[in-house]
């Protein structure tokens, strides 16, 4: 024999939840009886009266009404629903599992939702808050545009949560890549308050330190784009004095000088060895060979 937990799941599986609920759970104990079951009709017509039923919003009134009047319906519905939804999430570019999937649909059925609408989208990018989510599609292709501009642009690495946080925000249409940008500069100047006038201007960190960094690499026969990418990696690098040094005399922070930009990359072992440092230590051997009487 039937327990009385799979004769209500049999019949009204979606309500079975609500099996201890003061109001609805007498109701579904007499709706599958054994002895003497109250009809479908006279039962839907006590659900709608309970004040439970009348606090429902408006769509999820409706979607209990189809879950136990109309199963076929509304296994229709739960099946057209799930495939919508895994194709926002591909859209998206976000993985979820099945359990994942089943509770957003059941939520976007009853309330009367699609997976465009904000709640559905905003559920699914919540996901990503669990790690390893990221699949090819529109959360990546963000993350990865935000996480360009401010490690190319801003020299900072994004924090995990910071990504997630903006990516989720503007693939739901309530911020904007722009204003990311905004962020990140104001940002900017409270790492480095000494750029701050050019950052107000719309300047990036990048555009910056740009002319000292053109000085750096011709000292070592390599393009700006390289040491930029070694400054972003390392945060010890001398390459990284470019953004800033301490004035001697006053103690603040400022840009460096070109003659400063020449002298910090010609301190560096590394730069005997190029063009430049074999060149100019040629000529020092010949200055003090000169100095010597000698001819060279």
């Amino acid at each position: 024999m039937a327990t009385l937990q799979e004769r209500v799941a049999e019949r009204y599986p979606d309500l079975l939840p609500l099996l201890n609920h003061p109001q609805v759970g007498p109701l579904l104990r007499q709706a599958v009886d054994l002895n003497n079951p109250i009809s479908e009709g006279s039962f839907m017509s006590k659900l709608r009266a309970t004040s439970w039923f009348r606090g429902q919003s408006a769509s999820a009134r409706n979607w209990w009404v189809t879950s136990a009047m109309d199963p076929g319906e509304a296994a229709q519905q739960r099946r057209l629903g799930q495939e919508s939804i895994v194709a926002r999430m591909r859209q998206l570019g976000v993985v979820g599992t099945q359990a994942e999937i089943r509770t957003i649909r059941e939520q976007m059925l009853r309330q009367g939702l699609t997976p465009d609408d904000f709640w559905v989208t905003n559920a699914i990018m919540k996901l990503t808050a669990k790690g390893g989510r990221a699949d090819i599609g529109a959360w990546t292709t963000t993350a990865t545009q935000l996480r360009a501009i401010a490690e190319g642009d801003y020299f900072k690495v994004l924090p995990p949560e910071t990504t997630r946080k903006w990516t989720g925000w503007i693939i739901t249409g309530q911020r904007s890549v722009e204003d990311f940008q905004a962020a990140i500069s104001i940002e900017a100047t409270k790492r480095y308050p000494h750029m701050a006038e050019q950052l107000k201007t719309g300047m990036t960190v990048r555009d910056v330190v740009a002319p000292w960094v053109e000085i750096y690499a011709n000292e070592f026969d390599t393009t700006p784009d390289a040491i930029m990418a070694t400054m972003r990696k390392h945060a010890g690098t001398p390459s990284r004095q470019l953004l800033g040094i301490k004035d001697p005399k006053t103690g603040q922070t400022r840009m460096p000088t070109e003659p400063e930009a020449v002298r910090i990359a010609r301190s560096q072992p590394q730069w005997a060895e190029t063009t430049n440092g074999k060149q100019m230590q040629n000529e020092w051997g010949s200055t003090i060979l000169r100095a010597f009487g000698k001819r060279v």
